[in-house]
């Protein structure tokens, strides 16, 4: 192509939201760069090669104890191609803003001599993330790859093969919901479980968190939200200071954020259902706007109450009843036996039940046939149904059948009421104040012998204040508001002297 001094052409190349990081316009990778004198140019030495981003994340989790930048296995040619050290296609690059840039000298006296180190932290948000540099001029660590070894023993995993229990990762615990579930929806099970979606602070979380799903292979909501603001937000609440957005997101200032596969960011609409969700765990409850009012009872024998949105559940699986008997349970805590009124509530109770299935086969639905339809307890009509056969016969149903949730996979089936394999799960709106829970029979006797005792030690401390009040003021009552007059006689006569003369004294005075 020629072109006349002086003229500029445009190429296909840009950086998105002037962050620095550039991009061929048909998304192919940037694995050759020609910069001009003063502008980002590219990196030769031999070093093991990264060249995927859950390796790329894996090695970033490494990077909090390292005080320097790190070489790896990337080097370009005398034609600034960049390629492996382990011959392969370049299919992955991670430049930071304004990499990669030329420092193989001027122009005139150019030699190769650009090599590519991973940034350790400085600036922080480009942790992981990688620069050239010039490989003759600088002293800086590295990364060193090599097979695995089949003669030793394998080293500890990082991400356990099953995520259904929490996992610590970084100092901090996680724990993965793979429920169906929308944004709020997905907030609110994270915090029946003594938490809240996961707030990825620093390059580091994110790394963790990268192997993490992609270990779980689906998107998953984290804790991301922005209503049409000018900025981003945890939970609505807290400014978001660290960002991994996926390339060309956010493409709206409205909805709530997930990560996907590769452990990017995107947003969405937060009505929007994903299949999973991480949870970040934590004693201390998050202010956010979507906090229901009301509270639960106080936990209180075998009923510890778990709060859900407008309601408060007790999850008693370890005891399996019959059905009748687990209504009446219910019933003395002022509760009624479970209802589910749609998709996400299912999930959350399913989250809840699904560890005790060796257990417990399932729970008790508080379901009753009325007519030839079904029926919650409270007359409450089934819009929501989530039935492992969709051809339930139930127009043949008797008065007197029962149906429950299943542990292992949260679908609910018809079945015999005499079946002991159920556990229990009691169900109630939240209230305005704390209230005591009604008490179970077994506890009764227990709660008649502490009110007796705390009644008759009160009678004894209020008798005893009593008593010492009275004799202390009839010690002192003889001389209190009264003047005597005492003489020079003896003992005897002297008592018989003490004469009161307060009225006296005062008609003389009057005189």
């Amino acid at each position: 192509m020629s072109k006349a001094l002086g003229d500029n052409w445009w190429l296909g190349l840009h950086t998105y939201e002037n962050d620095g990081r550039f991009h061929w316009s048909d998304h192919s990778v940037l694995n050759y760069v020609s910069w001009a004198l003063g502008r980002p140019h590219p990196v030769s030495r031999d070093r093991r090669c990264i060249h995927m981003s859950a390796n790329k994340a894996f090695v970033t989790t490494l990077l909090q104890n390292a005080s320097v930048d790190l070489w790896v296995g990337l080097t370009s040619d005398s034609k600034g191609h960049f390629q492996w050290a382990k011959p392969g296609l370049l299919s992955y690059t991670n430049w930071a803003p304004g990499e990669p840039l030329d420092n193989s000298g001027p122009h005139h006296n150019r030699t190769p001599g650009n090599c590519v180190v991973m940034i350790h932290g400085n600036p922080q948000k480009n942790t992981g993330m990688w620069a050239s540099r010039a490989c003759e001029m600088e002293s800086n660590g590295f990364i060193c790859q090599r097979q695995q070894d089949s003669g030793l023993p394998p080293a500890p995993v990082l991400i356990p093969a099953s995520l259904s229990t929490p996992v610590e990762l970084g100092g901090v615990t996680y724990r993965v919901v793979e429920k169906r579930l929308d944004w709020i929806g997905a907030l609110h099970l994270c915090e029946s479980l003594n938490g809240t979606l996961a707030m990825l602070k620093d390059p580091y979380q994110q790394a963790y968190l990268t192997l993490l799903i992609n270990s779980l292979h689906r998107p998953a909501w984290i804790g991301l939200y922005n209503y049409g603001g000018r900025r981003f937000t945890w939970l609505g609440e807290e400014e978001v200071s660290y960002t991994n957005w996926k390339y060309g997101e956010p493409h709206q200032t409205a909805g709530c954020g997930h990560m996907t596969t590769t452990g990017q960011w995107t947003m969405s609409s937060c009505d929007d259902k994903l299949d999973a969700a991480i949870c970040q765990m934590s004693d201390d409850p998050v202010l956010h706007d979507w906090v229901f009012p009301g509270q639960c009872p106080h936990s209180l024998g075998e009923w510890a109450w778990v709060p859900f949105r407008h309601n408060c559940y007790a999850f008693n699986l370890q005891s399996l009843r019959l059905q009748q008997d687990a209504r009446t349970s219910c019933k003395k805590v002022g509760a009624e036996l479970l209802s589910i009124l749609d998709e996400t509530e299912n999930g959350f109770v399913w989250e809840h039940i699904q560890s005790y299935a060796e257990q417990a086969h399932g729970a008790w639905l508080g379901i009753s046939v009325k007519g030839r339809g079904l029926v919650w307890t409270e007359d409450t009509e089934m819009s929501y149904t989530n039935w492992e056969a969709h051809d339930v016969a139930f127009s043949v149903l008797s008065p007197n059948s029962c149906f429950w949730i299943q542990s292992n996979s949260g679908l609910w089936k018809p079945g015999s009421c005499r079946n002991r394999t159920h556990g229990v799960i009691c169900k109630r709106p939240r209230s305005a104040e704390t209230a005591a829970v009604t008490m179970d029979s077994d506890h009764l006797p227990t709660l008649i012998v502490v009110i007796v005792t705390s009644l008759v030690l009160l009678v004894l401390i209020v008798g005893i204040l009593y008593f010492y009040r009275r004799r202390t003021i009839g010690s002192r009552g003889s001389y209190e508001g009264a003047r005597y007059s005492r003489t020079n006689s003896n003992l005897a006569e002297q008592v018989e002297k003490n004469i009161l003369v307060s009225d006296m004294e005062l008609n003389e005075q009057a005189e």
